[in-house]
């Protein structure tokens, strides 16, 4: 049995969270005494006027468990093969058996082929395992509640004795809302050749997603506009790869690099809800029936007029000034590409010269798109911050001929157009004038150490000592001109976020 080798392990896991929460608006609040409140009942009766709540009381309750058993064998330490089983439950989904509790598994296999008597007298080879994995895995995804909340509120009346106490409905009950299950099936490998000196590591997938979780549009006529639910179904597929090899390795000089490398692209297949045009265009991007899960759509644009105002291609091929956002026939719309890359790595190349080390670190996204800030309006005033792009507007008749930028619209063409000019120069924001490229290549980090000899650290009275100067951050080495200078990494995060900051910093490491 010394060739022959089981492991068995059972398991049980149990989680409970109660949150509890009260809160109250106004002033008086007696912490030495109990937290009872004293105030003024002008306070009160102005809040409750406003239809405030004065006080408020909120609670949860998250219950989580699961049973789990896994296995594995081991023949001559050549050959492993796992099984893991597990059964898990949460009340944070649907109230139905078949919603509230999954089952889930995985089995794999691995195998040293090294190890191998064929391959024992191989010198080159010093390292070669082969493996696979099979499974379906589960997540709640972003589900937060299956059945309905509920929320105290008060009516807003002129009068205090007219105001009544009622229920707001924050989310109706959703009592078919499952968990986020995928199918995955992996395999990949391990080489080290000479020595190990280059190592390489790769692994493939593909991945069929099912009752994915979102929030979706709907007709309301459930009672809410928005909710969560199983809304879609996807196949994914991809590879992962890493490479470190160390190129030149002396006593005096060493210089080593890390590559990684990781393609990944996916595709909706199934979806029970239809898009309109504004999920699709905005820069979140939207799921498409063919699509992947992030794509993102732009309204053609079909030039300006001889007024200077945008003009979009409608459904039947025409241009037209009027852009329907709720619109559900969203064929005439043009596919720019995925929100997410598909394709991301890094390079790392580390030099070592006696007691000196200068790491450099490149990182790289490609295959993605962004959609550039809806700065365009209709009207502006002095509290808007102008675009860039106003520079080279149309001004003139005969501009539309070599400028895309619609005019800064004239008191007398906003009165002949009147108010659906407001929604031609947002349809502009969402347009295929408004896309660029995501692609980008950066110098994440440098770095320069020193190591203080040892012969000189132990006449300091320490075990070793080092110094180090690094920059993070850097600079974009590529990125879109459309992007006039603006990082892609960072684009669209919203608000008044600070872009990515350049980090500059030094380090003394003494060991005692």
């Amino acid at each position: 049995m010394e060739d022959h080798r089981f492991n068995a392990i059972l398991g049980q896991e149990v989680r409970a969270s109660d949150r509890k929460g009260a809160s109250f608006d106004g002033y008086g609040i007696q912490y030495d005494k109990g937290n009872t409140v004293f105030t003024d009942p002008n306070i009160i009766k102005k809040l409750t006027q406003a239809g405030f709540p004065y006080f408020a009381v909120s609670n949860s309750y998250d219950r989580f468990v699961a049973f789990f058993a896994n296995g594995a064998y081991s023949f001559n330490s050549k050959y492993i093969f796992n099984a893991t089983a597990r059964l898990d439950g949460s009340n944070r989904l649907g109230s139905s058996t078949d919603a509230r509790w999954l089952p889930t598994w995985n089995v794999s296999g691995r195998w040293n082929a090294k190890d191998e008597s064929f391959l024992q007298n191989v010198d080159w080879l010093s390292n070669l395992n082969i493996r696979a994995t099979y499974g379906l895995t589960a997540s709640m995804g972003p589900a937060t509640n299956s059945r309905a909340v509920l929320r105290s509120t008060l009516t807003i009346a002129p009068y205090p004795d007219e105001i009544q106490n009622g229920l707001l409905v924050r989310s109706l009950q959703n009592s078919e809302l499952t968990w986020e299950k995928q199918y995955e099936a992996n395999a990949g490998f391990d080489i080290g050749v000479f020595n190990n000196r280059f190592s390489i590591s790769a692994d493939f997938y593909h991945r069929k997603g099912f009752d994915l979780i979102a929030a979706i549009r709907t007709s309301g006529i459930g009672g809410e506009l928005i909710k969560l639910a199983n809304y879609a179904d996807m196949v994914s597929k991809g590879v992962e790869f890493s490479l470190n090899s160390r190129n030149i390795d002396t006593p005096s000089f060493k210089w080593t690099t890390d590559v990684t490398f990781a393609y990944n692209e996916n595709e909706i297949t199934r979806l029970y809800s239809e898009p309109n045009v504004f999920s699709l265009t905005r820069s979140e991007g939207a799921a498409k029936l063919g699509g992947p899960v992030r794509g993102l759509y732009s309204i053609p644009f079909a030039g300006l007029s001889n007024e200077g105002i945008p003009t979009f291609y409608d459904k039947e091929g025409k241009a037209s000034y009027d852009i329907f956002f709720q619109d559900r026939n969203v064929n005439h719309l043009k596919y720019e590409g995925s929100i997410d890359p598909k394709i991301t790595g890094g390079v790392s190349n580390r030099f070592t010269f006696d007691n000196f080390s200068l790491n450099l670190f490149f990182t790289y996204q490609l295959g993605n798109v962004v959609r550039l800030y809806p700065s365009f309006q209709a009207r502006y005033s002095d509290l808007n911050a102008m675009p860039s792009d106003l520079k080279d507007r149309w001004l003139h008749s005969g501009d539309e001929a070599h400028t895309n930028v619609p005019t800064i619209l004239s008191k007398p063409l906003y009165d002949k157009y009147g108010n659906n000019i407001l929604s031609t120069y947002n349809a502009y924001n969402f347009s295929t004038e408004r896309v660029a490229k995501g692609d980008f290549v950066r110098l994440k980090e440098v770095s320069l150490t020193y190591k203080v000899p040892n012969d000189f650290a132990k006449k300091l009275g320490v075990a070793g000592a080092s110094f180090k100067v690094s920059g993070t951050n850097l600079f974009l080495l590529y990125s879109d001109k459309a992007l006039k200078g603006q990082d892609p990494e960072f684009f669209g995060s919203g608000g008044v976020a600070l872009p990515i900051a350049r980090q500059y910093s030094w380090s003394l490491n003494i060991n005692l």
